[in-house]
């Protein structure tokens, strides 16, 4: 049997969805980001920088980055409220517009998550086990498209890189 799914027909893209540039924690501009997955062959970025008070709510313009045989797509790691265990929330959302209000007053993650998706985006659990997210969280968002099931920082940080006994 082929577990493999790469091997099987059909066209894949490489990319990556989580990811940061100076506009929030990264250690590179955005256009160094870009050159950088350009230069590994990828198909399409997301920079998903941290939309926080810390950093000014950035959503990453990469649109200049684009061309025929590479894309970007605007996103940004949503940190509203706290999750059972006091930690801050860690939400993707992949085609956030670039406009996207800040967050309101009392505003909780399922309402922000919600508002980000109604407006177009594919929202992510991002690094579960980094902030020790428990399966009682992820059950409060009314949908989540995906789950991050590995992230080379959270391994790199504090040995906890893989996802998959979290949630």
């Amino acid at each position: 049997m082929n577990s493999q799914p790469f091997k099987l027909p059909g066209q894949f893209f490489k990319g990556n969805l989580h990811t940061h540039c100076t506009e929030s924690d990264g250690d590179y501009s955005a256009e160094e980001v870009v050159k950088r997955y350009r230069q590994q062959s990828y198909d399409f970025l997301a920079l998903s920088d941290h939309f926080h008070e810390r950093f000014g709510y950035p959503i990453t313009d990469t649109r200049p980055y684009r061309s025929n045989r590479f894309t970007t797509l605007t996103a940004a790691e949503l940190h509203v409220g706290k999750t059972l265990n006091d930690e801050v929330w860690h939400i993707l959302a992949v085609g956030i517009p670039l406009d996207f209000n800040l967050p309101q007053k009392d505003e909780d993650i399922v309402a922000i998550s919600t508002r980000a998706a109604n407006l177009g985006a594919f929202i992510g659990i991002v690094h579960p086990a980094w902030y020790g997210l428990q399966a009682e969280d992820a059950r409060i968002l009314p949908f989540a498209h995906a789950i991050e099931i590995y992230n080379h920082g959270a391994e790199f940080e504090n040995d906890r890189g893989d996802g998959w006994g979290s949630v």
